[in-house]
C-alpha cells in the first residue's frame, strides 16, 4: 500500500507459512551471479520502457530487463494502455544490506521480499535473493504491476506541494490493485514469457483453506478496503480469488470484467475532473486519502451496477464464486 502517500507494497512474505504449502513455480535461471565493487559502479541499462540498475552482472541485467519488458506487454494487453513518456525505474541489490537501507526509509520490515515506492529512492527495489522459497523474479512482476498502474495515474500539482512534485492519484481500487499483482505474479512461466491466467498455487490454497473453515473475509469487506487501511493476508487472497475468476472462469465472466473496468474507467474520469476543480483547496496528503476514499466508493457502486445484475445479489454472487474458486487445482 502507499503509506499515506500511497507506497505501493507486495508483502509477500505473508504468503502462508506452512512449509507444505504449495508455491509458485517457473523455468527460472538459478540465482548465481558475480557483483559489482559498489552500488556507486552498478551496471546500468536500458530498455523500452525501464531502467534498470544493478550490482550483480551484465547476464543477470539483461536477464531482468527481458523480464520486465515481457512483464510490461502482459500488462499493457490486459489493460489496453500504454504508459506514456515515464521511464520506471527497477534497482535490483546484490545483498540485502543495501536493500533493508532503502526499505527503512520507507518504513518497512527488512522480511519483505522487495516493494515500489513512488517516493524517492523512486522506483523497484528487490534484492536478488531467495526468501521462502520464493524466486525474487515473481516478486519483480508483482511491483511491476504496482510500479506500471501507478504510471497510469492521473498527474496533479496543488499550490501547497513541491512545485517539483507530481502528485499520482492511483485509477483503479485496492483490491483490484493488489489481486491483479497476484494475478501477473502467476502468470510467469520464463524470465521471457507470462501466460495470464495460471493459477497461484499458494493463494488457491489458502483461499481454499479460508472458505472451507468460513474464515475468508466477506467480497464487500475486501472490496471496501481502501489505500491506506491495513489489507491482511486473508485480503490478498481474496483479492486474487476475485480477479481470477473473472479472468478465467468463463468468457461470460470476463466479458462482465471488461464492462466492469469500461464503466469504471468513465466514472473515475468524471470524478476525476469534479475533483480537479477543488484541488487547491487539499494537502498532498489529503487529496490522495479523499481520492482513495472516492475510488473505493466508485467501484463498489459499479461492481454492484456491472456484476451483480446477473446473480440479482453479493450472496449468489458470492456462492458462485466460492463454488468456483473450491473446484480449482493447481495442477
Amino acid at each position: 500500500m502507499f503509506l499515506l502517500r500511497f507506497t505501493l507494497l507486495a508483502l509477500l512474505s505473508l504468503l502462508l507459512g506452512s512449509c507444505s504449502a504449495p508455491k509458485l513455480s517457473a523455468n527460472l535461471p538459478e540465482i548465481s551471479f558475480r557483483t559489482t565493487p559498489s552500488w556507486e559502479s552498478a551496471i546500468e541499462v536500458q530498455s523500452p520502457h525501464y531502467y534498470i540498475k544493478t550490482d550483480t552482472d551484465d547476464q543477470t541485467a539483461a536477464l531482468i530487463k527481458n523480464l520486465m519488458e515481457a512483464a510490461y506487454a502482459s500488462y499493457e494487453q490486459l489493460t489496453g494502455m500504454s504508459v506514456e513518456g515515464a521511464t520506471m525505474n527497477v534497482n535490483v541489490y546484490s545483498s540485502t544490506r543495501i536493500y533493508e537501507d532503502h526499505a527503512e526509509r520507507v518504513g518497512l520490515s527488512h522480511a519483505t521480499t522487495g516493494f515500489f515506492s513512488p517516493a524517492p529512492p523512486k522506483g523497484i527495489h528487490i534484492p536478488l535473493i531467495d526468501r521462502s522459497g520464493i524466486h525474487p523474479f515473481f516478486t519483480l512482476v508483482h511491483e511491476g504491476w504496482h510500479q506500471y498502474v501507478y504510471n497510469l495515474g492521473y498527474s496533479v500539482k496543488n499550490d501547497t506541494s513541491d512545485p517539483e512534485e507530481i502528485i499520482k492519484l492511483i485509477p483503479i481500487p485496492l483490491w483490484m490493485n493488489e489481486g491483479l499483482a497476484l494475478y501477473f505474479e502467476a502468470a510467469l512461466i520464463d524470465e521471457k514469457h507470462l501466460r495470464p491466467g495460471d493459477i497461484h498455487p499458494t493463494r488457491l490454497a489458502h483461499l481454499k483453506k479460508l472458505l472451507r473453515s468460513n474464515k475468508a473475509p466477506r467480497i464487500l469487506d475486501v472490496i471496501n478496503k481502501t489505500y491506506g487501511e491495513a489489507f491482511t493476508n486473508n485480503d490478498y487472497s481474496v483479492a486474487w480469488g476475485l480477479v481470477q475468476y473473472f479472468l478465467s472462469s468463463s468468457e461470460a465472466k470476463r466479458l462482465k470484467w471488461r464492462a466492469f473496468v469500461r464503466e469504471l474507467n468513465i466514472q473515475t474520469n468524471k470524478v476525476f475532473q469534479e475533483l480537479s476543480n477543488t484541488i487547491e483547496h487539499f494537502s498532498p496528503i489529503e487529496l490522495q486519502q479523499n481520492w482513495a476514499n472516492k475510488i473505493m466508493v466508485l467501484s463498489r457502486n459499479v461492481f454492484y451496477e456491472e456484476i451483480m445484475q446477473e446473480d440479482d445479489c453479493l450472496e449468489n454472487f458470492e456462492k458462485s464464486w466460492r463454488d468456483y474458486i473450491l473446484k480449482q487445482d493447481f495442477f
